[in-house]
């Protein structure tokens, strides 16, 4: 312990991605239920660094990362920033992911090394068709709107009562008002795809909206819990 802060910490939005020659170095962030980068492009023989902080403010939220048969596994507690290094030896695409359970949306937490032969150059591709309608992006709209009546539900009973006094609720209450907070962005992107019926781009900014609610009324539903 050097009581100092981690070369490799970052905030959240703050995630980067670096390569020069054959070493790649990811500074990366933990935080239910979601681990940024989602992907992680390497090339055989590289030598991968990836520092990763747990953002998670409440003191058992710890989270865990794995690469899939690479042999590198961390544990990461709340506040804290740990580094796993390792050699990319064989092409594949690698998942890697949360191992210790820290919600209902455990399983989402993942991501995919994509190693490339050495050397690899993209080829061309043809236009992807566009794989959603108006009709998606309504339903998607339609379930963000029902999840903000969870959410102000929530909200509303962890308000009536003295939150405050409980330094756990607190923690809890801040991680999901900064994931609520991220919502802005990502609904004035679904919006202004929409007015351009780009629905491809409206639905996927629309289910970022939903994501982000998603883990602040799990947040929200376990503070009430503990409340009640």
């Amino acid at each position: 312990r050097t009581d100092k802060p981690h070369p490799g910490m970052v905030r959240a939005g703050e995630e980067v991605t670096t390569k020069k020659g054959n070493k790649i170095e990811v500074k990366g962030t933990l935080i239910r239920s979601h681990i940024t980068p989602e992907t992680i492009e390497a090339e055989v023989g590289d030598e991968i660094t990836i520092h990763l902080t747990n953002l998670e403010r409440a003191q058992d939220e710890t989270h865990g990362f794995t690469v899939s048969t690479m042999n590198v596994h961390a544990s990461v507690e709340p506040g804290k920033t740990v580094t796993v290094k390792f050699k990319a030896d064989k092409e594949g695409v690698y998942p890697y992911y949360c191992t210790e359970f820290c919600s209902a949306l455990h399983l989402e937490m993942q991501g995919y090394l994509l190693v490339k032969p050495k050397g690899w150059k993209p080829g061309k591709t043809a236009e992807a068709k566009a794989n959603y309608t108006e009709t998606d992006y309504k339903a998607t709209v339609k379930k963000v709107a029902d999840t903000q009546v969870v959410i102000d539900s929530v909200v509303g009973y962890i308000t009536s009562v003295n939150f405050k006094d409980f330094p756990d609720v607190v923690n809890m209450v801040d991680d999901a008002t900064d994931q609520l907070n991220k919502m802005k962005d990502a609904k004035a992107k679904h919006e202004a795809a929409a007015a351009k019926k780009d629905w491809d781009q409206a639905n996927l900014w629309a289910e970022q909206v939903w994501q982000y609610q998603v883990k602040a009324a799990d947040i929200g539903l376990r503070a009430k819990t503990y409340l009640e």
